[in-house]
């Protein structure tokens, strides 16, 4: 025997689809029980939940960040902030704002490792973690501390109460750049508002205070570097003084612009007088010249009178009377007269004087100019070791 199953029939395309509230209704009413039930328990859950939470409140501080360059030397800044750009500089703030170490600074200088909130033990309230406890709580009292409650406690107890107190700041705080500005929100939440305000103005004014104690490790730093570079240019000067005495002493300059200075003198003299020689000598060549023609008598017109010796005048003189007195007597005697023949004697013993005169003036002329060609050479000489040693003073003094 076959047996048929009704199927559900299938809404066509032409029948209506619309949702009846009404049906809803009646399940409605069906459940109303179990639906206000369940409304009862979220509403209690939620009542209980608000009433074991703590209220929290949410202090703000405002810190200016503005980068500033630390010019302790024209070419260089030490703190390394000039050549960076701003929003480096500001993200380069925001991370020490957010640094343990300033949070660590701040829990010392407040004195708040022992602070309820910071040590765990005043924390948010909730009903699963009260629940909990609650359990571990009975538990604990049941079957006594476990190995690993035991192991945990003691654990808490070796950590150091700043690095928790810091850990637990940092997650209470919060750093909020103020948009198109350089001003930063620094915001801590908590239990206690004294204690939000507190905290929140501790981390701006500690993290004011190192950043000037920053700055001023900086321009220690600057000093110190110039300190050290004037102490290695002194001890570097000393050493050239050292230097310089030791060559000064084995080049024999201690007097050295002195020794320049009568060097030049002394060249100079030596200059001129090389000078005086060489005019000389033009006048005594002009003499000689005039000598060697026998025209000692113009001596006089070139200034040689100095030359002619008083001598030479006289004998001139005597020479004059003698051929005017032999002339007179050679017109009124003959040449064998006694008179005539002895004045013509005197003549001649005077002309052999005057040539003898005339002859050793030619003689001083020549004299005259060999010694002072001699000396011109001799100056000349003097005067080109007199430039070589000016020559070795000079570089002498560059090296020196």
């Amino acid at each position: 025997m076959v047996a048929y199953e009704p199927r559900a029939s299938v809404p066509g395309p032409d029948e209506d689809d619309s949702i009846d509230l009404r049906e809803y209704w009646k399940i409605l009413v069906k459940r109303k029980w179990l639906i206000l039930a369940l409304m009862l328990v979220v509403i209690t859950a939620t009542f209980v939940v608000t009433k074991l939470q703590v209220p929290e409140h949410r202090a703000t501080a405002l810190v200016l960040i503005e980068p500033e360059a630390n010019q302790i030397l024209a070419f260089q800044d030490f703190d390394q902030t000039s050549g960076r750009s701003s929003a480096e500089y500001r993200a380069s703030q925001f991370e020490i704002l957010r640094s343990r170490s300033l949070a660590e600074a701040v829990i010392r200088a407040e004195q708040l490792q022992d602070h309820p909130e910071l040590t765990g033990e005043m924390r948010q309230r909730s009903l699963g973690a009260e629940v909990r406890s609650l359990t571990s709580l009975l538990l604990s009292h049941v079957r006594g501390p476990s190995a690993e409650d035991l192991q945990g406690s003691e654990q808490r107890a070796q950590r150091d109460p700043v690095d928790v107190a810091a850990r637990t700041l940092l997650r209470k705080l919060e750093i909020e750049p103020v948009r198109n500005t350089q001003v930063v929100r620094v915001s801590i939440t908590s239990f206690d508002p004294e204690f939000s305000a507190r905290i929140a103005n501790a981390v701006v004014r500690e993290y004011i205070d190192t950043s000037l104690q920053r700055r001023f490790d900086s321009g220690t730093q600057a000093r110190r570097f110039l300190e050290g570079q004037l102490d290695e240019m002194r001890i570097a000067l000393e050493r050239s003084d050292r230097a310089l005495a030791q060559f000064a002493r084995e080049a024999r300059v201690s007097d050295l612009d002195q020794n320049i200075q009568l060097t030049r003198e002394g060249l100079r003299g030596k200059s001129a007088r090389l000078e005086e020689v060489r005019r000389e000598l033009l006048q005594l060549s002009g003499w000689r010249d005039l000598a060697q023609q026998g025209r000692v008598e113009h001596l006089d017109s070139m200034g040689g009178s100095d030359l002619v010796a008083e001598r030479l005048a006289a004998l001139e003189a005597r020479l004059q009377d003698a051929a005017l007195a032999y002339q007179q007597l050679a017109r009124q005697y003959t040449d064998t007269f006694p008179a005539v023949v002895e004045k013509r004697a005197e003549l001649e013993s005077i002309r052999t004087e005057v040539a003898a005169e005339r002859n050793r003036i030619v003689s001083g002329i020549a004299g005259r100019l060999e010694a002072r060609t001699a000396e011109a050479g001799s100056l000349e000489q003097a005067i080109d070791q007199r430039e070589e040693q000016l020559m070795t003073l000079n570089e002498r003094s560059v090296q020196y």
